[in-house]
């Protein structure tokens, strides 16, 4: 990798540990590895976002996991409610592991020319939060069995 690449990194890196500090946000800061993570409080779940700069890629993602697993059982609608949760996303997406039941929520940006600013971050943080909130009740009910598949895909429609 350039040394332009990584310098570019950095200050991006830079940027959004700014960001952070000026929404008055506590996060653990990995300098070597250009990654952040911190708790979000939702309305009944805490959420641990993970913002990270990939110096390659020359983009930021924003990662946040559901704290459950889809069960052995029900993995198959774990795919099936990622995928309809997904269609109605403007920005972001779930990404969901069949082999384990894990979902994740993923919204990347690029940096390719210039570093991003407060209001990106900003965004991307409320976007994630907003997405979480919104389908982790949801999902736990399929998860769970409160809710059926075909009752989660009628709320979608």
């Amino acid at each position: 990798m350039s040394n332009d690449k990584m310098n570019l990194a950095k200050q991006t890196f830079a940027a959004v540990c700014k960001a952070l500090e000026d929404l008055n946000l506590k996060f653990e800061r990995k300098d070597d590895d250009l990654f952040v993570n911190f708790i979000m409080n939702g309305d009944d779940l805490p959420m641990d976002i993970i913002i990270a700069v990939d110096a390659d890629r020359e983009m930021v993602r924003l990662l946040s996991f559901m704290p459950f697993n889809m069960a052995e059982d029900k993995r198959v609608e774990g795919a099936v409610i990622t995928s309809v949760a997904n269609l109605g996303m403007q920005d972001g997406l779930f990404v969901y592991d069949l082999s384990d039941g894990s979902i994740m929520y993923k919204l990347v940006s690029s940096y390719k020319h210039g570093t991003i600013g407060k209001s990106l971050i900003e965004y991307m943080i409320a976007l994630g939060c907003a997405m979480i909130e919104q389908y982790n009740d949801r999902f736990f009910a399929v998860n769970k069995g409160f809710m059926s598949l075909q009752d989660f895909i009628a709320k979608e429609s």
